[in-house]
């Protein structure tokens, strides 16, 4: 009987412990509000002059536009689909691509869903804006904004505006955060048709809070950043940033999981189970297998081919030597502005470190990417990442803004990535200042 008490107990023990280290992996996390914002940049297009939509007297400008921007794209995409089979095949690659959660849309059209507004340029070369912030479809009673393009500067008002959305069970009203933006534009040039197209033009930013947290491992503490958390829409995903504290300019992660994503942290693997008002849950999941795109993680390999020579390139057989890995896109205007940088620094340095682009496009411009190839001189390796596949080289190497640098070492370790300028100079001071 003694025995048998004895075995009970120490069943007892075992499950107690192997309980209290299923739930020690497991981690709550306390969300709050930081200083600063996300910001999504959502281009505006022009409505035909018919929508009902009540306008100041548009003769005192120049040239005018009428023009809608869709708060919750996903919503509007869904709703044209219905009358058109292409769109249907565009909006399927669109949701598998993005990973959009159609929990919130709804085949009802909601109209309030789109944000007006009007554009003019004046005889002087001014851009007006106004829009439609209560979203009554009457414009003569909102503010008029002015830009002057000779003395622009980069401090962007900020307003709030009505929306509609659907929360997975009825519709609602909301207000959102919109920063204009009246000379920085979400199209290239060639989407315009003319030059007055172009200027009428403009791009509205919705800005999101962001989030932030603490949270330890063993002793090891971290900060989570969440950025572009939409309180609307909580289950659409929004970007994760994991960093070690004290935070080490030498050793930083500036890169962002998706919500979605599998994360990893120090040796874990972890996943969002969900974000229930300020309180984060993540689930363990399992170890990692000491690779990713963490610093001090072993670098994806890379299988690819030169787009100029079509010649083989794999990563794993680079080891030996300093791989600086350059993510860019021709549709990126930094990048392009980085590449007289690039190409000195390539020239500096082609003994000591192999330099490698690699473009993030869409297939059918290859022509476009290799006559910008060639007229900027990039003389060294050139790979493409379809940018209409996923899991591709970006996804691997959790590249979340462009231009990205990614330093490895001879050994494959990726030892530091960084964004735009400061990401490619630092990427090479860290280089030169190897111990």
């Amino acid at each position: 009987m003694k025995i048998l008490k004895n075995f009970i107990l120490y069943c007892a023990l075992c499950l107690n412990f192997v309980a209290s280290n299923v739930l020690a992996q497991n981690i709550n996390i306390n969300i709050a509000n930081t200083s600063g914002f996300g910001s999504m940049q959502m281009p505006t297009d022009r409505v035909p002059d018919s929508v009902i939509i009540n306008v100041p007297d548009p003769k005192r400008f120049s040239d005018w536009s009428l023009r809608r921007m869709p708060y919750y794209k996903s919503q509007a995409r869904f709703e044209n689909v219905k009358s058109d089979a292409g769109s249907q095949r565009n909006y399927k690659d669109f949701v598998q691509r993005y990973d959009v959660d159609t929990t919130y849309l709804i085949s009802q059209k909601i109209v309030s869903n789109y944000i007006y507004l009007l554009t003019g340029i004046d005889s002087a070369g001014k851009k007006h804006v106004i829009i439609d912030t209560n979203n009554d479809h009457d414009l003569n009673n909102e503010q008029e904004y002015v830009f002057d393009p000779k003395t622009f500067k980069q401090t962007l008002p900020v307003i709030q505006s009505w929306v509609s959305y659907y929360d997975g069970r009825i519709i609602r009203w909301g207000k959102v955060l919109l920063q204009i933006d009246p000379y920085n534009l979400t199209y290239d040039d060639d989407h315009y048709k003319s030059a007055v197209e172009k200027q009428l033009d403009i791009s509205l930013n919705v800005l999101t809070y962001n989030k932030a947290g603490y949270f330890t491992i063993g002793r090891q503490l971290y900060k989570i950043s969440l950025i572009n958390y939409d309180g609307m829409h909580p289950k659409t995903p929004y970007n994760i940033n994991i960093q070690k504290l004290p935070f080490d300019k030498k050793n930083n992660n500036e890169y962002y999981y998706k919500s979605i994503d599998t994360i990893g942290v120090a040796a874990d693997l972890y996943q969002v189970k969900d974000m229930t008002g300020n309180k984060l849950a993540l689930v363990y999941i399992g170890k990692s297998n000491g690779s990713g795109a963490e610093t001090g993680t072993m670098a994806p390999d890379i299988v690819s081919k030169d787009i100029r020579s079509n010649s083989d390139f794999k990563l794993g057989d680079e080891k030996g030597k300093y791989i600086l890995l350059d993510f860019w896109g021709s549709w990126c205007r930094p990048c392009i502005k980085l590449i007289p940088e690039l190409r000195k620094l390539n020239k500096t340095y082609q003994d000591k470190i192999k330099f490698v682009s690699i473009a993030y496009d869409k297939v059918k411009d290859k022509g476009k990417l290799l006559k910008l190839i060639e007229d900027n001189e990039m003389h060294w390796l050139q790979l493409l990442d379809n940018r209409e596949v996923k899991n591709g080289i970006i996804d691997q190497f959790k590249v979340n803004e462009f231009p990205t640098s990614i330093l490895i070492d001879p050994k494959g370790k990726v030892v530091y990535r960084g964004i735009g300028e400061k990401g490619l100079t630092g990427a090479i001071d860290f280089f030169k200042n190897k111990k």
